[in-house]
Formats: C-alpha cells, structure tokens, sequence
C-alpha cells in the first residue's frame, strides 16, 4: 500500500513543476473547492475490491523517468483535479496542487512480464486504503513505474473512482502520453458545471422515474445500511483480503482479430425482416457468441434460457456532454433481457441485442438513465434503482459487460505499450496486440449454477 517504502523513493509530481516534496498532505487550506456528485461519491467508500481505486498498469518497451514526470507535471496543469484531495467527506475536491506520489522501483528482473497477470498489480500498483483518500488523507491518484534490465518498464496509474470513471481515466492516458511525446494536445474537460446542470431535482428524477419504470423511487433503508457497513468494515476487509478483487478471480481469453472478425460475419444477418439492420457490431456478435456458447455448455437442457445482459456504457453523447469530459460516474448500467436464447441461433442472439441497443430511441433511454440515476444518488433513492440490476433471479445466465476493447493503447514515446491490464470489472474486455482479452468475472459460471468441471469444459 501506497507509503510502505522510503520517502526517499517517492517524488510529489504537483501541477507544471517536478520539484521533490517529502510531503503528500496537501496544502492551500483556501484553494478551491468543486462539487463530487453523490453518484461519484457512492464509488469511493467500498473497499478495493469493488474497484473503489483501480489501476492501469502498462508494459512498455522503453521508458523515460524524467519525460514521464515532467509531462505528468502539465497534465496535471491542465488537470487539477488529479492533484487534489478530497474534501466534506468526499462531497467535495479541493484544488490543492497537493499533487501525484511518483513511486520509481529498479527491478532486478531482465525484462518486463510478457504475459502480465492481474494478480502482480499488488506488485506494480500503489494502492491507498480508499477510506483514506475518501477523507483527504491520501492522493487521489498514484503513479508507480517499475524499471527492469532491459529498458521495459512497467507503468501504473490508480485513481480514486470518484475521480475518473473507464472513460475519464483512459481519456486522461491519452492526454498524458500525447505530452510525452512532444504534442500539445486539447486538454480534456475537468470543470464539471455543464455535467452538474443536468442531474435533476427530485421532482425532475421523479417524472423520469415514472416514464421509464412506471413507478417513483422509494427509498431504502438499505442504501443507509450498506454504505454504513461498507464504511464500517471496508478498510478491515482491505487488510485481510486486499487481493479479493484484483484478478484472482476472472478466467482469461485472447481473441485474435481475424478470429473477431469471422465472429463477426458469422453472427451478420444475411436476410432480415423489414425495417431490421442486416448488420451486427464486433461487441454485438462477440457478446452473441459468449451467449450462445456458454449457454449451450453451462445451462441445463431444462432451463427456461433466460439471459440478462448488462453492459456499462457511456452516456456522454447521449446526454450532450464532450466526449472528453472527465467524470467519477459517466457510466450507465443498460440492461437486455434474451428469452430462450438456447433455442436461438448465433445470429438470432446477435441481432436481438443489435436491435435493442443501436436505435435512436434506446440512445435517448441511455441519457434519460444517466440522469435518473444521477438524480436518483442526489435524493438517496438510488438503490430502488440498482435492485433491477443485482437480482439474478429467473434467469439462467447473467453477463456483465465491461468493454474496453477500442481504447487505444498509450504511447508515452517510446511505442505503444505492448500489454495493459486493469482490475476494472466485472466481465472486462480490454486491447491486445493483435486482437482483444477478455477477463471473465467469476459471476457469469455462478448465474448458471455450474460445476467446476463444466467450467473447465466451457
């Protein structure tokens, strides 16, 4: 955990200057302060396991120590808000310039891992207990680079979750490592104020609430008891069990891109009814294949073939937020119900989930969702919300889908680094060279109930 080795170790990257500091407390009692919606805040309080502070460790093939801070330095020029520190109990980031610990470990490994397991994150990465950094006690964001013999390198960005969602912080790795190589680029959107006008009021979320489910939100006594036993027992759950939620867990596939792309044409209509697309996406046709693959291998003959699907989607468009707006919460979780997928083709599966995601009017619903759930976090309602999603039951398997495959791997000067890996979830698909990985989360085999054995045949 970050502050376990020597201060010596440790350089306090601040926002344009790279000037050592033995301090990481923060500074500027009277700096600015800008609002965490409640919706990034309900992500800061659970332990690490639930992705409260997730890395992004890349493998490079060379690496630059002092390119690498000093554009670390203007990025976070550009970026205050990856420099402060939490506020009001996480309510709040003060804009402090108490800056980013850069952590430079000299391994005597010749060469950086060539296959890089989640599980070595506990090696490469800082992680902070984030009831720390909940409170201000602790950076928002942690950097660790793991220099090997050879030049290759091993870097890893963690961020609080209240601070950058997937998007946000992938948005910021391209920001950075486009200043690592000499490029001014646009910097991404911090100031939240066009995101923040769009959270409804109650009354608002309530009308919203009706439109979409027919029914207003109530609130729970639950959303009080789990975010108090979370923060009750989140750092003794870290202590004991900190490696729960970093890869021990998720199988591992590679899919190579001419193997998605037979997917692909596969699971493409070659005729269909009208007013219906002939044309599937890569996500459409993968998720297709998973369906109907561990559907024909794990669920039993007998089952009535239900089959929820979540993917984690982002709503900026939708909502008319720049794409490069930086948000703790800019995810949405979009549900699609299959029946008796067991009896439908590759194709057929294919095409249900293309048309329930790709119309103009489920584009409208994502925005619509966002600000449900936005506003939904504001009144402390949000769990009447995310029951619909949590329940499994009368369904035969649930896919929970976390795609990531088209961020474009960063390259900080020296190539493209050639392997990233993260403890974001749950079903996760992330680049590869050459093709994607998946890391399936331990939830798609329980929601059908299967044995170890079927496991390993699927």
């Amino acid at each position: 955990i970050w502050g376990s080795a020597s201060p010596s170790s440790v350089e306090i990257i601040r926002p344009g200057s790279t000037s050592p500091s033995p301090c990481c407390s923060g500074c500027g009692q009277n700096a600015k302060i800008i609002r965490v919606l409640e919706g990034e805040n309900g992500f800061g309080w659970g332990p690490l396991a639930m992705a409260s502070y997730p890395a992004i460790a890349m493998v490079l093939p060379k690496a630059d120590e002092k390119t690498l801070k000093s554009s670390l330095a203007k990025a976070l020029q550009a970026v205050p808000t990856a420099a402060g520190r939490f506020c009001q109990n996480g309510r709040g980031l003060q804009l402090n310039g108490a800056g980013v610990p850069f952590r430079v470990v000299s391994s005597n490994e010749k060469r950086a891992p060539e296959r890089f397991e989640e599980v070595q994150l506990l090696d490469f990465a800082d992680f902070p207990n984030p009831a720390t950094v909940y409170k201000g006690k602790a950076p928002v964001m942690t950097v660790k680079l793991t220099k090997f013999q050879d030049g290759s390198a091993v870097l890893c960005m963690c961020r609080s979750h209240m601070l950058f969602d997937g998007t946000s912080a992938w948005t910021f790795l391209a920001y950075w490592s486009a200043l690592a190589r000499g490029q001014e680029p646009k910097p991404p959107i911090w100031n939240k104020d066009q995101a923040i006008a769009l959270v409804p009021d109650e009354e608002e979320t309530q009308q919203i609430a009706m439109q979409e489910n027919g029914r207003h939100l109530k609130w729970s006594p639950l959303d009080v008891v789990l975010k108090a036993t979370m923060v009750l027992f989140s750092s003794t759950y870290n202590a004991l069990f900190r490696n729960a939620g970093v890869g021990l867990y998720r199988d591992r596939l590679f899919f190579a891109d001419a193997e998605l792309a037979a997917l692909k044409s596969f699971a493409t209509p070659k005729t269909v009814e009208p007013g219906k697309d002939n044309w599937v996406s890569t996500q459409e046709a993968f998720v297709a294949y998973m369906i109907h693959t561990l559907g024909q291998q794990l669920v039993s003959p007998t089952a009535k073939g239900a089959c929820k699907v979540v993917f984690f989607l982002d709503p900026r468009k939708s909502v008319g937020l720049p794409a490069d707006q930086l948000l703790g919460s800019g995810l949405v979780l979009y549900m699609v119900k299959i029946d008796n997928f067991r009896r439908l083709s590759l194709t057929e599966i294919a095409s249900e989930l293309h048309e329930a995601l790709s119309s103009k009017e489920n584009a409208k619903k994502l925005g619509k969702r966002w600000r449900l759930i936005s506003g939904a976090s504001e009144i402390k309602k949000v769990f009447d919300i995310y029951m619909e999603y949590l329940t499994t039951s009368g369904c035969d398997l649930v896919l929970q889908i976390n795609n990531s495959s088209k961020r474009e791997l960063p390259d900080f000067g020296s190539g493209r680094c050639e392997q990233v890996v993260t403890n974001a979830g749950p079903t996760l698909l992330l680049p590869a060279k050459g093709g994607i990985e998946v890391f399936l989360h331990s939830g798609v085999f329980s929601s059908t109930g299967c044995s170890s054995a079927q496991k390993q045949k699927a």
